[in-house]
Formats: C-alpha cells, structure tokens, sequence
C-alpha cells in the first residue's frame, strides 16, 4: 500500500512541464563550462584594448652552445682517449659543447588600462574595510603558431667563411634541425603579474580578492566571466582564429599599493614558454642534484603605465598606457655620518669641495654651524645640472666588473661626466652594478656613425627621454617590452633590494 502511494505521488508531480525543466536543468549540469563563456558580453569600441602578439622566435628554440654541467663537471672520469675514433667523439668531449632545444608556444596578450577602484573588502575581524583595489582587465588568445626545431639533414645552407674550412671553397654543411610550425588544440596561462613602483621601489604580487569581481564587472560594464588568477591557471585557452576568436578574459587585482606610485610597470610571465638557463657552478661533483647553480630566466612581458595624480580620491585619478614625456627629478638627499663635514661631502657627492657653501646655503634651515654637523640630520644636496634636457645621451647596460672609469673610456666620456648625469652614482666611490643601466652624455660632433646605426652602442636619445628609460628599465622609448628575468624574488634590476649575489641578472632582450 505504501508503495502504491509512493507511485501515484511521483506521477502527480511528474507533469509534462516538470519534466521539460528537468532535461533542461539536466543539461545544463551535464554540459561542460567552455572557455567561449569568458568574455565581456558586449562589443568592445576600437581601441579599448591594447593588444600585444605573441613573441615567438627560431632564436628561442635552442640555447648558446656551452658545457652540460652534469656530464662536463660531473662525470670528469669519463675521460679516455680512444684507438680508432677520435677524441672528440666522446662522451664527455661531446658535453663540452651542448645546444638544448625545445618548441616554443606564446599567447596573444590584450589589455584594458590599469585601473582603482572603491571597495569593501571582510576583514579578519568580521567588518568591512573600504580599500582602494587596483585591477586591470585582459585577455588571452592562442593563435597556434608554435616553433618546433625538428631533426633534418635535406637541406645544406652556406655558413659563416669565419667559422668553415678556409681551404674549401664551397664551405657548405647540412643542418642538422629546421624549424616548423605547428598548433595544439589548446594551451594554458599560468599567469604571474608583480605590480612594480618605480620611484618607490615596491612591487606587488596579485591577490585573488572575490569579491571585487562583482564591482569590476559592474565599473566596467562587463556582462561575461572574469577569471582570476587561479581560475585562469585552471582554463584552457582554445585554439582560435586571428578574426573571429573570443579568447579567455580574466582581470588581476592588486590590495594596498602605496598611494603614491606615479612611475609603474607591470611584469608577466607566463605568456610563452620561451626560457635561458646560465650554469653558475664552478664546479659539479658526481652525485650532486641536477641542475646545481642553474639559473632560469623566463621571457616576461613588461608594460609601462604612469599616473599624474596625487594620494587624494585614487579611484577617481587615471592611469596612463606607456610613459610619460618627462619625470620629476628628487631630491637628492644624504644623512650626516659621524666625522663628516660639508668640504667631504661636497667632494664625494659634487666633486669638488669648494662647492661646500652651496650644500650650507641649501640647507641653511638645517644647518646652524657649518663647521659641526649634527649626524642623523638629512640634508639636501644642490642639483646644478651641467646638461641640459636636450643633451644627446646614451644608455649603457653595465656589464660584469664594468666601473664608472671603464664606461667613460668606452665611449671617450669623463668620468665625472658619467656621474653627473647619474644620481647614484653622483659619490665618487660609487659603482655601477652588473644590468644597470648608466647614462652617458655624448659629444654629436665626436660621434662617428658606422653603417648600421640600429646597433643599441649608437642609439642616441635625449638626456630626458634617457632618464625615463631608466626609471622605467626599458631600452627604447615604447610602452612595452619583452625581457628576460628570473622565476624568484625582485624581477626589476632597479629594485635597490635585490640580492643580487644569489638572485638571477635582469636586462632587456637584445633585438
């Protein structure tokens, strides 16, 4: 009897129309999410976005020749001379000389400005805190493309007469691996964006924040999905055409940035899987883990932003794509040491004592005696500028063991020239760091031009747009570059934090 109940129940319920409902809700559970539901919603004006291409090259398949650390080092006592075959066949010659290579994939990057917005974020305490985030929405697309070094001997090619036989006169070899073009049905981003304060020297590493979501899609009108960072991790990016494809949007978001960032860049890995790797190991003893002092560099997208504004209202400020025409010079500021007196520190920072007057009449708001200074006070420092903004200039990026003396020979400049112009190393016994990069004033009727004035050595700019491009790190006056930096720790060069002992090198690729 309970059975029958049961059974006239279920088919009482069981109308046509509960049964239409729950197909569908059936389907709609059943159905996998597709990345296609990422998206704004709507069509987007041209020039919203910002798009940059993929940046995939054959020179990113395979690395400069050099020793295989774990054979080369590792294994020494392979060492044996042959009878009948020689030397330089065997295993550990071999290893002395190694090109490793790999395919190479990249994604198209598209972006919307860097923007703030309000919102009230739980705290710990159960309340909420009204926060200025910090967010910038984007897109990714995979337009296949891929580069794939593959094994080949049917085609000889001419090479360098410098590195061939001199005595054959058809100096032709078979290369060994070509480079094709291939495309996978899907790729994914693993996005890794810091946030970097140039004139603060403060970087940030994105926060998944959930609920701004909601308030950036309202703010920017947005009807799709927006991924953050862990859900983009987790999506696939479809293969799609150049014309037609949606990509997969996503938006980064950034809590408790210093208000007073003005100068900014955004780094992101992630974008390809193009690499360099440098072996630092002096040596490589047999049982050691692989990989002892290899250093990874990954290639990362460095976009520029700039904000005229000040602390006030943030969210109601705009952020400006690239960098600015001009930037405030500081101060320069020096706080007295025990035993200083105004005659040293005009040598050290103005070199030449006789300017010591100028340091008291700058601070004489400070200074009370100028024959005892108070140490722990900080003083200002006169900037007479022997340049001016238009002096022709160029950027230098310092090599290992490069001094300040070094780099004036280089390009037949002063020394105390160099330092003028540059800030920090205005001390005389301040030196330039390994990737730095140094400003050098040059002399337009000394310059002898060669054939090729593309070549970086004979770039010149003016002393303003120099002093940009090395706040920012960048090499060429644009809004974006790539790069080289490594997977841990600071990934600007300038960061004055950086450890650069243990930390890998940054510089900017070389075209």
């Amino acid at each position: 009897m309970k059975s029958n109940l049961m059974t006239k129940s279920v088919t009482n319920v069981m109308n046509p129309l509960a049964i239409l409902m729950m197909l569908l809700v059936g389907s709609l559970v059943a159905q996998e999410p597709t990345t296609q539901d990422s998206g704004p919603g709507r069509p987007l004006t041209v020039g919203v976005l910002k798009t940059i291409a993929p940046d995939v090259h054959d020179g990113d398949t395979v690395s400069l020749p050099g020793p295989l650390m774990e054979l080369a080092k590792g294994r020494a006592h392979l060492d044996w001379q042959p009878t009948f075959t020689p030397k330089s066949r065997t295993l550990l010659a071999r290893a002395q000389s190694v090109q490793m290579r790999h395919p190479i994939w990249g994604l198209e990057f598209s972006y919307k400005p860097l923007r703030m917005l309000d919102v009230d974020i739980p705290q710990t305490s159960g309340k909420m805190m009204r926060k200025t985030i910090w967010y910038m929405v984007y897109r990714v697309r995979y337009l296949g493309g891929e580069l794939h070094p593959v094994f080949d001997r049917s085609k000889p090619y001419a090479v360098d007469i410098n590195r061939a036989d001199p005595s054959n006169p058809n100096p032709l070899r078979y290369e060994k691996y070509k480079v094709v073009r291939k495309q996978q049905q899907f790729r994914y981003f693993m996005p890794h964006m810091i946030l970097r304060s140039h004139r603060l020297n403060k970087e940030y590493l994105d926060q998944i924040i959930p609920v701004a979501i909601d308030e950036i899609k309202k703010e920017e009108n947005l009807n799709g999905k927006l991924l953050n960072t862990v859900e983009m991790s987790g999506t696939k990016i479809p293969l799609e055409d150049l014309e037609t494809g949606k990509g997969v949007w996503g938006v980064a978001t950034w809590e408790d940035v210093d208000p007073r960032s003005d100068y900014l860049s955004l780094y992101i890995q992630g974008l390809t899987n193009a690499y360099r790797f440098t072996d630092t190991a002096a040596d490589f003893a047999q049982g050691e883990p692989l990989g002892k002092g290899r250093i990874l560099e990954l290639k990362t997208l460095q976009v520029n932003f700039y904000r005229p504004g000040d602390t006030r209202d943030l969210s109601e400020d705009v952020i400006y794509e690239g960098m600015p025409t001009e930037v405030v010079r500081p101060n320069i500021l020096y706080t007295i040491q025990q035993g200083d007196n105004l005659k040293f520190i005009a040598h050290r920072f103005l070199s030449d004592q006789t300017r010591w007057q100028e340091i008291h009449q700058t601070n004489t708001d400070i200074i009370t005696n100028p024959e005892k200074l108070e140490p722990g006070r900080v003083i200002r420092l006169p900037r007479r500028f022997e340049y001016s903004d238009l002096q022709a200039t160029h950027l230098h990026i310092t090599e290992e063991g490069e001094t300040v003396q070094v780099i004036g020979q280089l390009y037949q400049v002063q020394e105390k020239s160099i330092r003028a112009i540059n800030t920090d190393l205005m001390a005389s016994d301040n030196q330039p760091t390994r990737g730095q990069i140094v400003l050098v004033p040059i002399n337009l009727r000394r310059l002898q031009l060669p054939d090729n004035v593309d070549e970086d050595f004979f770039k010149v700019y003016t002393l303003r747009q120099a002093e940009i491009m090395k706040l920012y790190g960048m090499k060429t006056i644009d809004g974006s570059q790539w790069m080289f930096s490594g997977v841990t720790g600071s990934i600007s060069r300038n960061s004055d934090d950086l450890v650069r002992e243990s930390l890998p090198k940054f510089e900017p690729m070389t075209p």
